[in-house]
C-alpha cells in the first residue's frame, strides 16, 4: 500500500527533518535493490528524501541512481527535475546519471515550465557542470516560454547560466524583459543574484541594471550581508555608476558589518576600490572586521588578494590589517591563483 511505501516513508521522515532516523532510508534502499521495476516516481522521491533531509547516504543513492538511469525514459518531467536537484543539492557528481538525466530532458523540454527550466538549471550550475547541448535546449524553450517565468525562476536560471558561464544573447535579453516587468516582486537575494549575473557575464542590460538599482536602493535595508556584498561588487565590476545607490548600501553595510563573512568584506573592499569611493568609517570597519575573521582560515586566497589590492588601490597604510593579510596569504599559499598572487605582489609592492 501506499502508506507502506519505502519511498512514501522516507519521504515523510525527510519534510520532519529527521535525518538521524534513517531506518525508512535503508528499508528504501533494500526495497531499490530487490525490485526490478520501482515506480518512476517512488525513485525520484527517494532521491529527494534523501537531499531534503541532508542525508548523503551512498548505498541509497547508488540504488536511486541505477534505477533512474534504468527507467529514465519513462520518468515524468517531475521526475527528471527531483532527481537532478536531489543530486545537485548532495554535492554527488553520478555524471553517467546526470548525462541520461540530460538527455531525457531535452527530449522532454516542451513539457517544462518555468520552475523546471530554473531548477534543472541551478542543478547543473550547482556542481559546475556544463552542458551545452541541454543548456541550449533549455534557453530556446525558455525564450519561448519567458513571460511564464517569476520573480525566484529568473533569479534562481540567470545566477545559474552565470556559474555556467553560458551566455547566451537571446535568453538573456528574454529574461531581463520579464525580471524588468516583475522587479519590484524580488527579494534582496533574487536582486543581488540577477545583477550578479549581469556582472559576472558582461550583460549591461541597461533597462535590467536601472530596475535593480532603483528597486534596491527603496529596499537596501532589508538586504543581508550577502546581498549587500553581492550587489555593490556586481555595480561596480560591470561599472554602473549610481551614487544614491552606493551611499545607501555603504550606509546599511556599515550598520551589518559584524555579520559580513571575510568573502563578503573583500566583495565590498573591492567595489569601493573599483570605484575609487574612500568611505573611512566603512573601510576602517572592513579592516576591523578582516583583522578579526581572517585566522579562522573560512574563506577562498582570494578574498586576501582582493582586500590588499583594494587597499593599495586607495592607497591606505593600514599595517595591522597588511599584516593579518600577509600571515593568511602564508597559510592560503596552495589556494592563491596566479591573478591572486600578482594582486597581493603588486600591493605589498605598493
Amino acid at each position: 500500500s501506499e502508506a507502506q511505501n519505502p519511498a512514501t516513508t522516507a519521504w515523510r521522515t525527510a519534510r520532519e527533518r529527521q535525518k538521524d532516523n534513517a531506518a525508512s532510508y535503508a528499508g528504501a534502499a533494500k526495497a531499490c535493490e530487490r525490485m526490478h521495476g520501482p515506480r518512476p516516481r517512488d525513485i525520484s522521491k527517494l532521491g529527494r528524501s534523501c537531499a531534503t533531509a541532508g542525508f548523503a547516504d551512498v548505498p541509497l543513492l547508488r540504488a536511486v541512481s541505477d534505477a533512474a538511469m534504468l527507467k529514465a525514459q519513462t520518468f515524468e518531467v517531475q521526475d527528471l527535475v527531483n532527481t537532478a536537484w536531489a543530486f545537485a543539492k548532495l554535492l554527488v557528481a553520478d555524471m553517467p546519471l546526470l548525462k541520461v538525466i540530460s538527455c531525457a530532458s531535452q527530449r522532454r523540454i516542451e513539457d517544462f515550465n518555468h520552475q523546471d527550466m530554473a531548477m534543472m538549471t541551478w542543478s547543473f550550475a550547482r556542481q559546475c557542470l556544463q552542458d551545452p547541448p541541454l543548456l541550449a535546449s533549455i534557453s530556446r524553450h525558455a525564450v519561448r516560454r519567458s513571460g511564464d517565468f517569476v520573480p525566484q525562476t529568473l533569479s534562481n536560471t540567470l545566477w545559474a547560466v552565470a556559474i555556467l558561464e553560458f551566455h547566451d544573447e537571446p535568453l538573456l535579453k528574454s529574461l531581463a524583459g520579464a525580471a524588468v516587468k516583475d522587479i519590484a516582486r524580488f527579494t534582496g537575494q533574487g536582486l543581488a543574484n540577477t545583477v550578479w549575473a549581469c556582472a559576472s557575464l558582461q550583460f549591461a542590460d541597461a533597462p535590467l541594471l536601472q530596475a535593480v538599482a532603483t528597486t534596491s536602493l527603496a529596499t537596501a535595508r532589508n538586504f543581508n550581508a550577502k546581498d549587500i556584498a553581492s550587489t555593490a561588487w556586481a555595480f561596480a565590476k560591470i561599472a554602473f555608476e549610481n551614487a544614491q545607490l552606493s551611499e545607501a548600501l555603504t550606509a546599511v553595510a556599515l550598520n551589518k558589518l559584524r555579520n559580513f563573512s571575510v568573502r563578503e568584506l573583500a566583495s565590498m573592499a573591492w567595489s569601493l576600490a573599483a570605484q575609487l569611493l574612500y568611505d573611512t568609517p566603512l573601510l576602517d570597519g572592513v579592516s576591523k572586521q578582516a583583522i578579526e575573521k581572517l585566522p579562522s582560515g573560512d574563506y577562498e586566497g582570494q578574498a586576501i588578494a582582493s582586500i590588499a589590492w583594494a587597499w593599495s588601490t586607495l592607497a591606505i597604510t593600514d599595517t595591522p590589517l597588511m599584516q593579518a593579510l600577509s600571515v593568511a596569504a602564508c597559510a592560503k599559499a596552495g589556494d592563491l591563483g596566479p591573478q591572486s598572487l600578482a594582486n597581493l605582489i603588486w600591493a605589498c609592492a605598493s
